[in-house]
């Protein structure tokens, strides 16, 4: 995650509540030299992006780099800014000082972080949503855990009401069924960002699951919109 502000204050406030967040976030700061450390942007990342930044445009920047998804900061509480923040799909609007608990309310929806009461279960969930496009096992997590795999799998099946690997598919499917209906990508460029591994394995869990191949899916989805 990015904060591109040059108040100090919304700097220290933010990275201690950061800290706070019961799941490990790095927060990178830029608010000097700023067109260098423009350039060590990474595409699709989350960006508290102030409004009141006199170095920056908030709204021309969004403009020029849609990939991102921003958080809105402001010390401004103007309907207008509102407004035109949602024509820019902004996620949020937080108004400085920041609270914790409206900071914390949208991480969890920007990290699509799903809440069960366990720590460990909690923890394994917001990996998942964070990291589904790699090869994750429940034996990994169980490793981590410091617990057996088969006692895992268990405690995640009773607090999620489904399996570890159905939960983990379902999670891929939900992002690259989002990709389908968003993106001009093509169907394997799609597939090599939800799931890294083998492409072939994508494919037949994608048919068991839709009765249908990604291609036909993705030619039934513009029918419907058309």
């Amino acid at each position: 995650m990015y904060l591109i502000d040059d108040d100090l204050l919304t700097k220290k406030i933010l990275e201690n509540f950061i800290k706070m967040y019961p799941f490990e976030m790095n927060l990178k700061v830029i608010d000097e030299s700023f067109e260098t450390n423009l350039k060590s942007l990474i595409l699709g990342e989350v960006i508290f992006l102030s409004l009141d930044n006199k170095k920056v445009d908030a709204f021309d920047f969004m403009e020029k780099n849609p990939e991102n998804k921003y958080i809105l900061l402001t010390q401004y509480d103007d309907f207008y800014l509102a407004k035109k923040a949602l024509r820019f799909n902004a996620i949020d609007i937080l108004l400085k000082p920041i609270r914790l608990k409206e900071l914390f309310e949208v991480l969890d929806f920007v990290f699509n972080i799903e809440k069960t009461g366990d720590k460990i279960i909690d923890s394994i969930l917001f990996d998942i949503n964070n990291m589904y496009m790699y090869n994750l096992t429940i034996k990994d997590f169980a490793k981590e855990s410091y617990m057996k795999p088969s006692n895992l799998s268990r405690l995640f099946k009773k607090k999620v009401k489904i399996n570890f690997n159905d939960y983990l598919w379902d999670v891929r499917f939900k992002n690259f069924l989002n990709y389908i209906q968003n993106s001009d990508e093509n169907i394997k460029e799609i597939i090599n960002k939800v799931y890294y591994s083998d492409e072939s394995n994508f494919y037949k869990k994608f048919y068991q699951k839709f009765n249908m191949t990604p291609h036909e899916y993705k030619n039934k989805v513009k029918i419907d919109i058309f």
